[in-house]
């Protein structure tokens, strides 16, 4: 009875490790380095970008800051992602805001995520006080050092149609349990 009650137990528990079609299920796969890079840049993604502000006219340097919502698909080879960005420009003495319409698009190379992004939008100016039409262009590069970890660099070129304004913006990437 006792080898009767083990069997049983054994064939069940046999049983439970199958699939309704009758085979094991296949062990866990870790992702690979593109897949997690992948991951990363699809759906539905909200960033915050502090940065440092150069003036491409010699100004003074100051502070920039960028958030970022944007919904990537995997398209072919890269991810294309379409958002809205909002920056922010602060040097010494005026302040510049912009809301951008953006589309970033990414190429997973293994565990580097290159992408370049551009947009337009409204812009403002506070010295003196002006609104156009504000551009973007620029890039960046993402290490995705893991699942949950990645580093890496950004740099843009702002400009606001019918003022002086003009700069670069260059800022650290840092992602953290994504």
């Amino acid at each position: 009875m006792v080898r009767f009650a083990l069997a049983f137990a054994l064939a069940f528990a046999l049983l439970l490790g199958l699939t309704s079609s009758g085979r094991a299920q296949a062990p866990y796969a870790e992702p690979s380095a593109r897949d997690i890079v992948v991951a990363y840049n699809t759906g539905l993604r909200v960033s915050v970008a502090p940065g440092l502000f150069i003036p491409t006219d010699g100004g003074r340097v100051g502070f920039s800051i960028a958030g970022d919502v944007r919904y990537g698909v995997e398209v072919g080879p890269a991810v294309i992602a379409p958002g809205l960005r909002l920056a922010g420009f602060f040097p010494s003495g005026f302040v510049s805001l912009t809301a951008l319409a953006t589309t970033r698009v990414t190429l997973p190379l293994g565990p580097v995520g290159p992408y370049v992004m551009g947009g337009v939008g409204p812009g403002y100016l506070s010295e003196p006080s002006h609104v156009g039409l504000a551009y973007q262009a620029g890039g960046g590069l993402m290490v995705h050092l893991g699942r949950s970890f990645a580093l890496g660099a950004e740099v843009s070129y702002f400009g606001i149609t019918g003022t002086d304004f003009q700069s670069l913006a260059i800022g650290p990437s840092l992602l953290i349990g994504y």
